[in-house]
């Protein structure tokens, strides 16, 4: 498959992530009806220390170069509960550039048949300074894990990658992204590193946080004095 005009339709959707204590990868994933809250999905380790000790997180769109430190009294961050390293970041729209719309996602009901080819992009913390622009990976599934579910790629994953978007394009769903990244497997079965799998989430916990932002406009619709999602 020729994936380069499907990295160049992602590519604008991808942050940068960076904390005090590390930096990882995200994308554009949810827009509120009045475009003034925007979702951007990542890892949970990736923010978790940032959050957990009200640290600023720096976002940046490398796209564009526009970029926000948010504070904790800037963001609503929500995780994933069954444990799937997933968190989403929340806020106002006006403080960052990204595209009109965000991502499609996966159905969450349908799991990503093994033997399909993903593509996943990121910021490898290795080239950190030199590229300004995600790195492109490929693989295969190898397996799926349910519930929650966790795709197994063969393929690599880097230090600075997790919380990229796994993307795949069938001829039913069009582009979706599938899952996000979370680790790397080496296999050191013989003492070195050697290659091994890359494991990623499901986008169970974006859809859900799509259908709460959704539910959200609905209920501000009725009640304009309803608040704003809160961190959980």
């Amino acid at each position: 498959m020729n994936w380069a005009e499907t990295v160049a339709a992602i590519t604008p959707h991808m942050v940068r992530i960076d904390t005090p204590n590390g930096s990882g990868s995200g994308f554009f994933f949810a827009l509120n009806a009045d475009r003034t809250i925007v979702g951007i999905a990542t890892a949970n380790h990736v923010i978790s220390h940032a959050s957990t000790w009200e640290q600023p997180i720096h976002v940046t769109n490398t796209t564009t170069g526009s970029s926000t430190v948010l504070h904790p009294d800037e963001r609503w961050i929500t995780y994933s509960m069954d444990g799937s390293d997933s968190a989403a970041i929340l806020f106002a729209s006006d403080t960052i550039q990204l595209p009109e719309t965000p991502l499609r996602l996966w159905p969450e009901t349908s799991v990503v048949p093994v033997g399909s080819e993903v593509a996943w992009l990121g910021y490898p913390g290795l080239v950190a300074g030199e590229l300004a622009d995600p790195c492109f990976f490929t693989g295969n599934v190898s397996a799926t894990k349910c519930p929650p579910c966790k795709y197994f790629l063969d393929g690599v994953s880097i230090h600075g990658v997790s919380g990229g978007p796994v993307f795949f394009n069938c001829s039913i769903n069009g582009l979706c992204v599938i899952g996000t990244i979370s680790q790397y497997w080496p296999n050191r079965a013989h003492g070195d590193a050697l290659p091994g799998l890359a494991v990623a989430n499901s986008v169970a916990h974006f859809v859900d946080v799509v259908a709460q932002v959704k539910s959200l406009d609905e209920a501000r619709a009725s009640s304009p004095q309803v608040p704003p999602p809160q961190q959980q």
